[in-house]
């Protein structure tokens, strides 16, 4: 099964795709504060940013009926932009050295927002 259809059989929802990468986001910001290196500020900033955007597109969406399109394309750039960056990027991301297993959980959520991310490539 490739990656991809993970998104479309659980049927997620468009706000459901937001909140759970806001969540990643927050989960491996906090990760990388509390575990990585100063040259690590470029990938913390941009999850932060993202964050913040999902916070007043949710905020601003409550009063509208509103399908979360225009926001993912959004967040689908901010995931390549982190994804594709050579130095100080997401894509091969590792902290060293590796405490209580901190390496682990950052592969689990790379994996998944490199699912959702695949997701949305797709769709889009």
């Amino acid at each position: 099964m490739e990656l991809f259809d993970r998104l479309k059989k659980k049927k997620m929802s468009n706000l459901d795709i937001l909140r759970e990468v806001q969540t990643l986001f927050e989960r491996m910001a906090k990760l990388i504060i509390e575990h990585g290196h100063s040259d690590l500020q470029y990938p913390v900033r941009e999850m932060k940013c993202a964050i913040d955007f999902i916070d007043i597109a949710l905020d601003e969406a409550r009063s509208q009926d509103n399908d979360y399109e225009n926001e993912l394309v959004e967040i689908r750039e901010i995931m390549e932009n982190l994804y594709r960056q050579t130095r100080g990027g997401l894509s091969e991301f590792h902290i060293w050295p590796d405490k209580n297993g901190v390496n682990e959980d950052i592969s689990q959520i790379n994996n998944r927002l490199m699912e959702i991310y695949w997701g949305l490539y797709k769709d889009m």
